[in-house]
């Protein structure tokens, strides 16, 4: 479980890596994806990779 670093009125969000949406065709997407942006071209294949070893499936390298 991740516990999200905003929290509002007192309430936190807790999400599960397997947490999705499903879209209207009925194909889930994962709620919770990893970001690259900012990380730098060196590190991104071994940040990718360590996201996908804990179990993360959506990884925005783009």
């Amino acid at each position: 479980m991740i516990r999200s670093w905003l929290q509002t009125k007192g309430k936190v969000t807790v999400m599960a890596l397997d947490d999705s949406f499903t879209l209207t065709n009925g194909v889930k997407i994962p709620k919770l994806g990893l970001d690259t942006w900012r990380v730098c071209d060196d590190e991104v294949g071994r940040t990718a990779r360590a996201a996908i070893g804990l179990g993360h499936s959506h990884v925005d390298i783009a």
